[in-house]
């Protein structure tokens, strides 16, 4: 259920992004390296630019599964416990990743499992 719900929240993240109002200042004056010269910023910008939607389905489904087989492997290893040691797993990564909050409003001393 908790992948269901992961997978319909985030489809199609990049969906709706050409409604999205957003600048990027790209100040690289490059560099060169070995006698080659290198402009990281460009590269930068033109990665933010390209769309790949394949790869994002791909990478929640890879996700929702390794999530889905972790519980599974507690739930069937520890039983009761690791059904416990789920619910914790799940928490952590809520909130670890601001999931269900921004991470202003969680506790401090959750703030620190935010990367």
């Amino acid at each position: 259920m908790y992948s269901g719900s992961f997978l319909w929240a985030f489809w199609d993240p990049y969906g709706h992004l050409d409604r999205l109002p957003v600048a990027v200042v790209n100040e690289d004056q490059g560099a060169k390296l070995d006698g080659e010269p290198m402009h990281l910023g460009d590269d930068v910008v033109k990665r933010l630019k390209e769309k790949h939607s394949f790869a994002w389905h791909l990478f929640t489904w890879i996700i929702s599964i390794t999530f889905m087989m972790i519980v599974q492997f507690l739930v069937t290893v520890f039983d009761n416990p690791g059904r416990f040691l789920a619910i914790l797993l799940l928490i952590t990564q809520l909130v670890g990743s601001a999931g269900t909050y921004p991470i202003e409003l969680v506790p401090s001393a959750l703030q620190s499992l935010h990367p």
